[in-house]
This record gives structure tokens, sequence and C-alpha cells, in this order.
């Protein structure tokens, strides 16, 4: 029997590669400032879902905020969200420093996604 985690490693993997050869094919990059924005969508959408902890409804919306502010990083979201739940805040970084050419780092994101993590184990996801 296939190791679970294995297999989604493998999926983490290569969507990062299919995002890697996407940055050099887009000709609107994210940019530093778009990394900014990316995370305060972060944070105002972990303030806003804090007390109904409600991970349908906060997706949909990180998904409208981000299609709305920075359209430019929607490719990159989308990729990153079909990775496990753990590996989603590790794998957006990874797309940062490639695109950035240096580290990212937003508190608000890991957060976001260590909560989502927790949740998938509790509920069995």
């Amino acid at each position: 029997m296939t190791d679970i985690g294995f297999v989604f490693r493998i999926i983490s993997l290569t969507s990062l590669i299919f995002i890697c050869s996407a940055c050099n094919a887009s000709s609107t990059t994210p940019s530093s400032s778009d990394f900014e924005k990316l995370c305060n969508i972060y944070k105002n959408v972990s303030k806003e879902y804090k007390d109904t902890n409600d991970l349908l409804l906060s997706q949909g919306s990180l998904y409208r905020k981000i299609q709305a502010e920075i359209p430019n990083m929607l490719d990159d979201y989308e990729h990153v969200i079909t990775a496990a739940p753990e590996e989603r805040y590790q794998l957006y970084q990874q797309v940062a420093e490639i695109r950035l050419k240096k580290k990212w780092d937003c508190p608000a994101a890991e957060s976001y996604y260590s909560g989502i993590a927790k949740q998938a184990i509790q509920t069995g996801n």
C-alpha cells in the first residue's frame, strides 16, 4: 500500500514544477508587493473567519480576494491548494523564493494553513 504522505509530496512537487514552468511563461510575474498583498489578504481572511472557523467560507473568500486584488497570483493559489494542507504554506514559500529570488514569510498564511491541516486531521480528510 502506498503511503498517502508520499503521494501528497509527489503531488506538491509536481505542482511546484508546474508553477515554476508557468513563472517563465507569465508576462505578469508577481512582485514583492503582490506577495505583501497576499499576506494581507491572509491576515484579513483569518480575522474575518476567526470566530466561525468556517473553512469553506474562508477558502472562498481567499479565492475571491486574490482574484480581485492580485489576479496575477491566482494561478499560484490554485496550484498551492491542490497540495496537502500541511504542505501548502511551504509550497507558497518555495514559489515566492523562485519568483522573488529571496525568502518570503507570512505568519498569517502559515497560521491559516496550520489550522486547515489540524482541521483536516480532526475530520479525517
